[in-house]
């Protein structure tokens, strides 16, 4: 290594240039790094969404979800199939295994095994099964709001005009549509005129179909040209439809569509309607190319809305909303001012203790090494994300430690008598083995998180990797530039301010060494007592909430409630919400009505579900916290009526699946039921469980339909004439998809209006048999009404029942409430009572405990992956528990650092404990090295309390200096993260606080354990 660093040194201006080109290749990879929002990670989760337009809950379970479910069950690696069949539409989730090999042969087999599925659907179910991967990447970057007191139909133009025009801006991908309505047409027809002049269902299906024909009819050659003969028999206008001939008795007896039925066109059932500002919208979820770049992109759309903003129609109004881009922005925002901000203080700290020469070196150490770590992140294909750039703010006050211990180094060379390039290289190479050491325990402190697995591990994989990165960095310009910048300034003086504070630390340390034991009992006692303290008041929260800038509200109106109803009434919360936030901290609120689906969860949509998604002003520029926000607007929302649910979810960027206290039922439905309200009747009683619901409800009355087989066969009636007199009737039967108006729609027959969807008109319903003679269909079916239910929940194939519920987590934590949960089951023997009952607990306990579990191994992890490299270093088995003392001792600080700012202990929390674990150990590698230095110099086996306290002053300076330039290089995180970036918080407050602690523990305890040790090795020589 000396010979390197010597190299080096006595070439400055090869330094200088190379110098130059870390600065300006960091610059041109930022500018070439993609930005994104999050790191593209895959989330383990395929889902399979199908609609069946019409069908109850129970006719989906059993057309739809039982025949995919049952074909799943074949595919290997699938750990577990959630499914929720409702009104309409049947959502399988399927939770890949976690140690998958080949994870798109996976996705394969699930598509080829909904595919054999789709064989053993009803000929109803006309639309494909969809199959969709849960990625970050399928997140939208931005939302454009098209709105305005307009007809739909011109919503619905301006929509399709954008969409197309969208697709050629740089960098946009898909574009799904939230509100956007296809259009329908309805063969409404009389069954009253079709009984009476023979029609039958089937035969306008069959009549429809022959009427739209376009294709080929060959070609006529002539001596000088070629004609294409083109034969067309389509539909242009409704009217075209109506004209369609049903039956023909002969010539001018005729029955057409007309004749029996009206058609009209119009849009399709209401699924999901969208509001924004109070006006009828359509939301356009815009979506980025693969490859593209957040920022790039979102300001080429936002380039794009305003040059034809000016074009719309009247009344239209295109809004830019919930810009996710902002969070990377914030957060490169954040990296350049802290890093300008920590390089001006770290320089400011040097300036106490070195002159100018050594403390501008030092400090421009910090660009040099970003600029090299840019340039790393942009060959290991990295992009400049939330997470990579966490990875970076966490780093910006550890990347000067090897400079500042390399600098004060050369600068004690300089106190001892040599100058110049002489003292650089002396200097340098004096502590290269500590430094190098202690950047190795660093990055192995942070690599146990690249073999962590779920979300969490995927989310934080890229952080080891920039940590390592920026580390090599930090080296590269320490040893190879800095001694040679240092090269040329002259004998230094020590400040006469630091050899007072060195001559009192010397008395002070050795007293303790002297009575080493009373003082480690001591630091043992005071650590126990703080440890005690904080680990009660310090919650553990995996993802805590933060001040976030939207919010939602969850509507649910009494079961049977339409559009217009649930319509009018979100919009009583909204103008509820617009009062309680104010003009001044409120951008915009829209709705959504027909689903309240938020996060993770998908699928289910009701005409009585609503969601309000209130935008707020940015964290610096609004008048109060959002938590305090919610807190006003949960308050006045408890003052309506006539809710079954009202609930305010804070918007969270975390990937928390499940909520707080979910508890699933599987087994008999009655013993479900009984087991749900014995569960019910415990959290109504527990005041910090918050928006209790259960996925039970009831649903609309069922009527079975059972067929008398003998009866139909004497009769001539097929059973698919009585399943299409039914569907006709109540829902209407999809005939097919045509084109009408050069627009692809689904024909729709059904009864018209005052003749449908009643109980009596299925039983005064007549079927025409095979010889056109009208049959009661009461003669051919037994009728038997049930109660139905909203939704039909299974899990790895059995009907299941959850209990939902949110916490206060001011109050309680996820741990305390599932506890508590836990002992009242086991006191309630309610696994005794009801043995056919499986209960577990899940949700984000689940979660947590995997996530712990994780945490837990990659800490151990770590702590044998520092021992070995400190093994290496000092060749020594029990030296390395010396340095490692100050692990828990510093943990113990960050958690009393935690307490007194009151942050939870989170998965970004304990991410910071193993990145504080690396750096802890920095300081105690170069105050044990000098300490054997000390000792091999001197000839003896051990060290008396002078020479172990002048050693341990020796190591005063570079062990202060380092631990106030981390913090000083941290502070401006702490202080001025806000809105998207005070997530980071935690993962920074703990490395700050972990490190103040951990260097008296350095400076105080590790010299006295030192003695100690002489002390034991001492004995065992004896014996």
């Amino acid at each position: 290594m000396r010979a390197i660093i010597e190299f080096f040194a006595r070439r400055g201006l090869l330094v200088n240039l190379l110098m130059l080109t870390s600065l300006g290749v960091g610059l041109i990879a930022a500018r070439a790094m993609n930005a994104e929002t999050m790191p593209e990670i895959d989330m383990g989760i395929v889902t399979v969404s199908m609609p069946y337009p019409g069908a109850g809950p129970e006719d989906v379970e059993l057309a739809i979800t039982e025949p995919i479910e049952t074909q799943l069950e074949r595919v290997a690696d699938i750990e577990r199939i959630d499914s929720t069949s409702s009104e309409g539409m049947s959502v399988v989730s399927i939770r890949l295994a976690g140690d998958i090999e080949d994870k798109e042969q996976v996705v394969s087999d699930i598509q080829k095994a909904v595919d054999q599925a789709t064989l053993s659907f009803p000929d109803q179910a006309r639309d494909r099964p969809s199959v969709d991967e849960g990625t970050t990447g399928e997140m939208s970057i931005l939302e454009l709001h098209v709105s305005g007191q307009v007809p739909e139909e011109v919503l619905r133009s301006t929509v399709d005009r954008l969409e197309d025009e969208l697709g050629s801006v740089p960098g946009v991908g898909r574009i799904s549509k939230v509100g956007y309505r296809e259009r329908e047409l309805s063969v409404l027809v009389d069954p009253a005129l079709m009984l009476r002049r023979g029609i039958r269902y089937d035969d306008i299906a069959a009549a429809i179909r022959r009427g739209e024909v376009r294709t080929s009819g060959g070609s006529i050659e002539s001596f000088v040209t070629e004609r294409q003969v083109l034969t067309v028999a389509g539909f242009d206008h409704p009217e075209d439809v109506e004209r369609v001939i049903v039956k023909s008795k002969g010539v001018g007896n005729l029955v057409r569509i007309g004749d029996v039925g009206e058609v009209h066109l119009d849009f399709a059932e209401w699924r999901t309607q969208a509001r924004s500002n109070g006006d009828l919208a359509i939301i356009m979820m815009v979506r980025k190319q693969r490859s593209a770049d957040t920022l790039e992109t979102a300001d080429a759309v936002r380039h794009y809305v305003g040059e034809v903003a000016d074009e719309l129609p009247a009344g239209v109004r295109l809004e830019v909303i919930n810009d996710t881009s902002r969070f990377t922005r914030d957060m490169l925002a954040t990296l350049v001012d802290n890093a300008l901000m920590g390089v001006g203080l770290v320089f400011l700290v040097l300036m106490f203790f070195f002159d100018l020469r050594i403390s501008f070196w030092v400090a421009l150490g910090l660009p040099i090494s970003i600029g090299l770590a840019f340039a790393g992140m942009h060959l290991a294909d990295q992009s400049l994300n939330l997470i990579t750039l966490m990875a970076l703010l966490l780093m910006l006050g550890m990347l000067v430690d090897d400079a500042i211990v390399t600098g004060e180094s050369i600068y004690q060379s300089r106190e001892d008598g040599l100058e110049g390039v002489e003292a650089s290289i002396e200097g340098a190479h004096a502590v290269s083995a500590p430094v190098i050491t202690s950047l190795v325990t660093t990055m192995l402190a942070f690599a146990p998180i690249l073999f962590m697995n779920g979300i969490e591990g995927k989310l934080l994989a890229s952080i080891p990797i920039v940590v390592g990165l920026t580390l090599g960095a930090s080296i590269i310009e320490c040893k190879l530039m800095l001694p040679a910048h240092l090269a040329h300034g002259s004998r230094a003086r020590p400040r006469q301010w630091f050899s007072r504070l060195r001559r009192r630390y010397d008395v002070l340390i050795l007293g303790m060494v002297r009575r080493r034991y009373l003082a480690a009992s001591l630091f043992v006692a005071a650590t126990i007592g703080l440890a005690v303290m904080a680990v009660s008041r310090v919650p553990f929260n995996l993802f805590p909430t933060t001040d976030a800038d939207m919010f939602m509200v969850k509507l649910e109106l009494p079961r049977g409630s339409g559009f217009e109803r649930s319509s009018l009434r979100a919009r009583e919360v909204e103008e509820l919400i617009e009062q309680t936030v104010g003009e001044a901290d409120l951008l915009g609120v829209s709705t959504q009505v027909g689903h309240h689906n938020v996060g993770l969860e998908s699928g289910a949509t009701r005409a009585e579900w609503a969601l309000i998604t209130a935008y707020l002003q940015p964290a610096g520029a609004r008048s109060r916290s959002s938590l305090l926000i919610v807190d006003e607007v949960d308050a006045a929302l408890d003052e309506l009526e006539g809710f079954e649910l009202v609930e305010v979810v804070s918007k969270e960027s975390s990937p928390t699946q499940g909520r707080p206290v979910e508890i699933e039922l599987t087994g008999p439905s009655q013993e479900r039921l009984q087991v749900r309200e014995a569960l019910l009747g415990f959290l109504e009683t527990r005041p910090e469980v918050l928006n209790l619901e259960t996925s039970y409800e009831p649903g609309k009355p069922v009527v079975s339909v059972h067929l008398r087989e003998a009866a139909m066969a004497a009769r001539g009636v097929n059973a698919d004439a009585v399943t299409q007199a039914i569907r006709v009737a109540f829902d209407g039967m999809i005939i097919d998809e045509l084109r009408l108006h050069d627009e692809l729609m689904p024909f729709r027959l059904q009864f018209v209006d005052g003749a449908a969807s009643s109980l009596d008109t299925l039983k005064n319903l007549t079927v025409l048999n095979n010889s056109g003679d009208a049959i009661p269909l009461d003669a051919l079916v037994e009728l038997e009404e049930a109660p139905g239910v909203a939704e039909v929940e299974r899990v790895d194939g059995e009907a299941t029942l959850t209990v939902y519920g949110d916490i206060d987590r001011t109050v309680t934590t996820v741990a305390e409430i599932n506890d508590a949960i836990g002992r009242f089951i086991v006191d309630a023997k309610l696994r005794e009572t009801f043995p056919a009952v499986h209960i577990r607990q899940g949700g984000e306990l689940a979660q947590q405990g995997a996530a712990v579990a994780e945490l837990g191994i990659a800490f151990v992890s770590c702590l044998a992956l520092i021992y070995m490299a400190l093994l290496l270093l000092f060749g020594s088995l029990l030296q390395p528990f010396l340095v490692m003392l100050v692990i828990p001792f510093g943990i113990v600080g960050a958690l009393v650092g935690l307490m007194i700012q009151g942050i939870d202990v989170s998965i970004i929390a304990g991410v910071g404990m193993l990145g504080l674990a690396g750096v802890l150990v920095n300081d105690s590698v170069v105050m044990m090295s000098a300490l054997n230095r000390l000792r091999e110099g001197s000839g003896r086996l051990s060290l008396g309390p002078e020479a172990i306290a002048a050693g341990a002053g020796s190591r005063l300076r570079p062990v202060v200096i380092t631990s106030v330039t981390t913090t000083a290089g941290l502070f401006p995180t702490i202080a001025g993260a806000t809105g998207s970036t005070q997530f980071i918080v935690p993962m920074i407050s703990t490395l700050a606080w972990g490190v103040l602690f951990g260097t008296v523990v350095t400076l105080g305890l590790l010299p006295v354990a030192y003695a100690i040790l002489q002390d034991l090795q001492k004995l065992v020589r004896r014996r």
